[in-house]
């Protein structure tokens, strides 16, 4: 169904479906006050590439777990599907806690080498700050976090924001990957005490995102798009791949 094969990975699906249907709509995402973003499938793929060489040129690459803390929206996505495409591993999780208690464990037990944070997130960086002390540096050390390399920051809100950014890009070239490799870490909500870290091979979330499409689409919802409505982010985006 859907063209799936065993060996599908998530950058042969954003390819697949970038040549297949190149101009259906694959993500829509509104703001609060109005603004509206949305992509077609070709675009989704381009934009991708292009999010996959800017992390690129922030050190990030094949094999790195990435801490996302930008929260939903176009740049989180990019973010998520261009550290696929390098081979990385993502993790997109929200700061609980002021004092960022909840996300140095996380971080710790996950490996993670790189965090991406909205710059005007203040909050979110004076968390950091408690347990990064080097917080701006090119490469950064933490002894809460032994193996983080990188701290990236996402400027989302002003004329030289990340997505125009990214726009401006070149196309990066895909990593080699598995369908063994893993793609995501989804962290449990921590109702036992602490979060868990749940990874997830290209494989594992492929079948995930086709469960996802077949309950949409027997309950007669939205699955050919994501939305800022859209209350599993990540599950939209692994539906996205494998939309009829």
């Amino acid at each position: 169904m859907f063209g799936l094969s065993a060996d599908d990975t998530v950058t042969s699906r954003l390819r697949y479906w970038s040549v297949t249907s190149p101009e259906t709509l694959a993500f829509v995402y509104v703001t609060p006050d109005g603004q509206r973003f949305a992509y077609t499938r070709q675009e989704l793929f381009s934009m991708s590439r292009r999010a996959a060489s800017w992390l690129s040129k922030r050190n990030v690459c094949k094999s790195d777990v990435v801490l996302c803390l930008v929260p939903t929206s176009p740049e989180q996505t990019f973010i998520a599907l261009g550290t696929a495409l390098l081979g990385a591993t993502v993790m997109c999780t929200n700061m609980q806690y002021r004092d960022g208690s909840d996300i140095s464990p996380l971080m710790k037990t996950g490996d993670v080498t790189a965090v991406v944070v909205d710059e005007t997130d203040e909050q979110a960086i004076a968390a950091l700050q408690t347990f990064i002390p080097n917080l701006s540096a090119p490469s950064v050390i933490s002894e809460a976090v032994p193996s983080l390399k990188s701290v990236i920051f996402c400027n989302r809100f002003s004329q030289l924001s990340f997505l125009v950014a990214v726009a401006a890009e070149e196309e990066g070239d895909l990593a080699d990957v598995s369908p063994d490799d893993v793609t995501t870490i989804f962290a449990t909500s921590g109702s036992s005490g602490q979060p868990k870290l749940v990874p997830r091979t290209h494989r594992e979330a492929m079948t995930m995102g086709l469960v996802i499409t077949n309950v949409a689409t027997r309950a007669s919802q939205v699955s050919r798009r994501m939305s800022s409505t859209t209350p599993a982010h990540l599950a939209g985006r692994l539906a996205i791949l494998l939309c009829i």
